[in-house]
């Protein structure tokens, strides 16, 4: 993945290293008032970035999941990647939801993309959003959301099972 776009990044001019370089990382022992504060300054900046998909992409791609990157904070960046604090992949109570345009779960469809040079490992699991096409590659994204469908289906049969019972019919079989 080429860096060129750092060079576009807001963050990244000299002003704005200058006057807020601390905001993108957060200090042990901070104050939430100032935490507050920090993350709706660096999300304010992110959100008006001209390579914000870039560094997003390059964040969750790289499984970058310390500091502010791409307008999400370092929890929202787990939660997206279903990766604990150490970076390893684990079953979160949330689901990823898209980290560009925010929506729900239910706009992210699992897909793959051909990976060039990838020799044994030409294809990478990955997510899509079907509302602002943002994609990232993430074995943990993936297996994350097609638990979420799976998770949805069972839901539905749950549902469709009590109702029936409610009407006194036989519960429709699984498929």
């Amino acid at each position: 993945m080429t860096t060129n776009w750092l060079k576009n990044a807001l963050c990244a001019t000299p002003e704005n290293v200058e006057d807020h370089f601390g905001i993108w990382f957060q200090e042990e022992g901070e104050s939430p008032d100032q935490t507050a504060l920090n993350v709706a300054v660096a999300r304010d900046m992110c959100m008006d970035c001209p390579v914000r998909w870039h560094c997003l992409k390059a964040a969750l791609e790289t499984q970058t999941i310390h500091g502010f990157r791409g307008g999400l904070t370092e929890d929202e960046i787990r939660q997206v990647l279903s990766l604990d604090e150490f970076g390893k992949e684990v079953r979160r109570p949330e689901y990823p939801f898209c980290p560009y345009c925010r929506a729900d779960t239910e706009h992210l469809v699992p897909t793959t993309i051909d990976l060039p040079n990838g020799g044994r490992w030409s294809v990478a699991k990955a997510v899509k959003c079907d509302q602002c096409t943002f994609e990232w590659k993430s074995r943990a994204s993936h297996n994350s959301l097609l638990a979420y469908k799976r998770e949805m289906v069972k839901r539905k049969e749950a549902e469709e099972r009590e109702a029936a019972a409610v009407r006194g019919l036989k519960p429709p079989t699984p498929a």
